[in-house]
């Protein structure tokens, strides 16, 4: 059992590794839209694999706190590039996706 829980740590760790190269410095690679960051662009390439997407979950996958994913995801609104829609199945939760 130890065997298996070390495996899957070093996924884990591995996944880690990997979004970070991935994302790190996206903008020095790439010209980013104006009036948008890192975190707006990986918000933005979530929603493109994966629209009408709960806001928790890109928050996690932004590696942010749910409080400090709001302003991203208010911006990218005021913006008009994505939408903020409540989920009819649970009124706490609000699902994103581009517009």
């Amino acid at each position: 059992m130890i065997q298996i829980d070390e495996r899957v740590k070093e996924l884990m760790d591995l996944g880690a590794v990997l979004r970070e190269v991935y994302f790190k410095d996206l903008g020095s690679d790439f010209e980013l839209p104006e009036k948008l960051n890192d975190t707006h662009v990986k918000t933005l390439m979530i929603l493109y694999f994966k629209d009408d997407c709960p806001m928790s979950m890109i928050s996690k996958k932004t590696n942010l706190e749910k409080g400090s994913f709001t302003p991203v995801a208010n911006k990218l609104i005021k913006l008009g590039y994505i939408e903020k829609k409540r989920d009819e199945s649970d009124k706490r939760v609000y699902k994103l996706h581009l517009t």
